[in-house]
């Protein structure tokens, strides 16, 4: 039985999936299991897997199309080992990327999620950090989703009954995360560990508008734990005005600098 399963859900990534599974196999840590977990792909996604020979793949496929987070649901279900790594199909990783996450988790007991910084490429370039100790995070999470390809105990899922919820998408990790860190310590490693691909077919471009409603409700969710003295009224403003991209008047910046205070308190 390997440590470590990276989980791989797949939908019509056939141009990038072998560059995908081939960065995992490459892997300096070693004792891990591909599980590949399809979607109903219309595309040469299943065939591409299949000619791959290597006998830490696993694929499963889906009788019907049951959506990403479903989907992700259904993979936790086949999974045994002890750490669970998350990567898409049209991802890439750096050949450490397991060896310095489970290492975090193998030496701190107190962490149930480890994740890291990575590189935006394609339609947009960036490089991208996230807080590194788990109370910053949690600040964070407030605004954004700040625990991206990460490896996580399988516990939280096994004995918490945690689940990437069908309503929260197109942002269920998202969910998944803030919940998670509900239970359990978050810890970023401040290195690029990953190579997140955009282009125009991925979720997060081609339903960006449904994405932000649900970014919404999980921001809501957040500052639901953090207080419970939030009136509807200031929910909206902070998912509405408070996070838009600029300050336009004086009035803008008041009403932004009273609302912070109440978060600090």
């Amino acid at each position: 039985m390997p440590k470590v399963t990276v989980l791989m859900p797949t939908y019509n990534v056939a141009p990038w999936v072998d560059e995908a599974i081939q960065s995992v196999l490459k892997q300096t840590y070693r004792d891990f299991e591909l599980l590949v977990i399809d979607d109903c792909s219309t595309d040469d996604t299943v065939a591409v897997v299949r000619s791959i020979k290597d006998p830490r793949i696993q694929i499963v496929q889906n009788e019907k199309n049951v959506g990403l987070a479903e989907n992700l649901n259904r993979g936790l279900s086949h999974i045994t080992t002890e750490y669970v790594a998350r990567m898409d199909g049209d991802d890439i990783a750096e050949p450490f990327w397991l060896e310095r996450e489970v290492a975090v988790l193998d030496s701190h007991p107190e962490i149930g999620i480890c994740s890291a910084g990575f590189e935006r490429f394609g339609t947009v370039k960036s490089l991208v950090r996230f807080p590194e100790r788990h109370e910053d995070c949690l600040a964070n999470m407030l605004f954004e989703c700040s625990v991206i390809v990460p490896t996580f105990r399988m516990s939280l899922y096994r004995n918490l009954g945690l689940r990437y919820s069908t309503e929260a998408f197109p942002a269920e990790d998202y969910r998944f995360w803030a919940e998670c860190l509900r239970v359990t310590r978050v810890y970023n490693i401040q290195e690029t560990l990953f190579h997140y691909r955009m282009h125009p077919t991925q979720i997060c471009t081609a339903r960006r508008e449904e994405q932000q409603r649900k970014v919404a409700q999980v921001r809501r969710y957040m500052l639901d734990w953090l207080s419970t003295d939030f009136t509807e009224e200031e929910k909206q403003y902070y998912t509405g005005s408070f996070m838009a991209p600029q300050i336009s008047s004086r009035q803008d910046y008041n009403e932004r600098k009273t609302f912070c205070r109440k978060m600090i308190e």
